[in-house]
């Protein structure tokens, strides 16, 4: 007889999963949104309307022809609202537990909070709705959603996810290299960096490498270059101790990301997944940045 799921996990698109992913098979995923400028108008975009590789076109023609980025905007709270009524509903889910892309850089998490809230209000009952902020993103994100969909169908109860999952956090580590600084300028995101990003910007000398570190992304070492950067954060895997998980996330750069792989891989044996970040994140990273996301023992 198989354990009753009491709890359903949500996550939200920052994960670089879409639905019908078989990876996400067990979690239920919120889209993100994006504003894209069509013929002089910004129009709001869920990401699931944009197919997979679409978005970088969608980009590469913004920045030609306005100088404009695509703008994000976290999730919908409709959306959250109708997903987490549709699992007590239809699923018959007793407890939900939803996490989100880091909250230093998103406003999904706020988002989802007002969903839930709508959602009660909407019942006028007080549903166990749990939002987390995972203080990731991309693998990091998925990894934790993962472990917590894994949890539930164990049958474990909503406080019993939150407590497990709040000890994985602090074990997710992401190093990410950017090719370019200009979509991290555009949107806003250099003055949001820890360890005066702006400044280093200014010096053609260095080439910074980044860390998400308690959500936020800061200054973790420098470089003279994004190839010997990439070489470095290779040296740094092999400093990190003991893994049990290893990936790498790109945007728009699959080359590149192989050849991080394979430097990694001297120091990880067990397989290493590659994905392409998805265009929320790729908006403020630009193209051909690559990350690698690490989860400690």
């Amino acid at each position: 007889m198989s354990t009753k799921q009491r709890v359903r996990v949500v996550t939200d698109m920052g994960c670089s999963f879409r639905p019908g992913d078989p990876e996400v098979q067990d979690i239920s995923l919120i889209p993100l949104q994006l504003s894209i400028l069509e013929g002089g108008e910004w129009k709001t975009k869920q990401e699931t309307e944009i197919r997979p590789g679409q978005f970088y076109n969608i980009m590469q023609r913004m920045i030609a022809e306005n100088g404009q980025l695509p703008k994000t905007s976290g999730l919908s709270p409709g959306i959250a609202r109708d997903t987490y009524l549709n699992l007590f509903k239809d699923q018959q889910a007793e407890e939900i537990f939803s996490i989100h892309v880091t909250k230093a850089h998103s406003q999904a998490m706020s988002s989802a909070l007002i969903g839930a809230q709508e959602a009660k209000i909407s019942t006028g009952e007080d549903l166990p709705i749990a939002v987390m902020d995972s203080k990731s993103l991309s693998l990091g994100q998925y990894w934790i959603a993962k472990h917590a969909a894994w949890l539930a169908q164990k049958g474990a109860d909503l406080k019993s996810i939150i407590d497990e999952i709040a000890e994985i956090i602090p074990k997710i580590e992401v190093l990410v290299v950017l090719e370019t600084f200009e979509n991290l300028k555009k949107g806003g995101r250099a003055e949001q960096v820890k360890g005066r990003l702006a400044s280093v910007l200014s010096s053609i000398s260095i080439h910074p490498i980044l860390a998400v570190k308690d959500g936020r992304l800061n200054i973790f070492s420098r470089a003279r270059n994004a190839s010997k950067a990439r070489n470095k954060i290779a040296q740094m895997v092999g400093d990190m101790g003991e893994m049990i998980k290893m990936g790498v996330i790109h945007t728009n750069a699959p080359a590149l990301a192989e050849e991080v792989k394979t430097s990694i891989g001297n120091f990880f044996k067990d397989k290493i997944p590659v994905v392409d970040a998805g265009p929320a994140l790729a908006t403020h990273a630009g193209e051909k940045a690559v990350a690698v996301v690490a989860q400690k023992k």
